[in-house]
């Protein structure tokens, strides 16, 4: 398993762990909290983030905003702990959970 692929599967426990379920539009894995739709992704040019949808009708029109991202440079443990706050700021329901 690439290094990419480890990180990514922990940002994957990172959603599961806050209570997200998971739900599959377009071929592509969407992690839902209330109405927010989230894909978490690495782009080889710009690094780890995360792709947010207000909607299941604007996710099934993939009308995704981006993240910050976060260059694999930076080390996982920064890498998570920035998406963390990211999906905290994009997702204030989960700190009702």
């Amino acid at each position: 398993m690439s290094e990419v692929d480890r990180i990514l599967s922990k940002i994957v426990e990172v959603f599961k762990t806050l209570g997200f379920s998971e739900d599959r539009i377009n071929d592509r894995v969407n992690f839902v909290m209330s109405d927010t739709y989230c894909i978490p992704q690495y782009v080889n040019t710009i690094g780890f983030l995360v792709e947010y949808a207000d909607s299941r009708k604007e996710a099934l029109n993939n009308m995704y905003d981006d993240s910050d991202a976060f260059p694999l440079d930076i080390g996982e443990t920064k890498i998570l702990e920035g998406i963390l706050s990211d999906i905290l700021v994009n997702v204030p329901e989960v700190n009702k959970v």
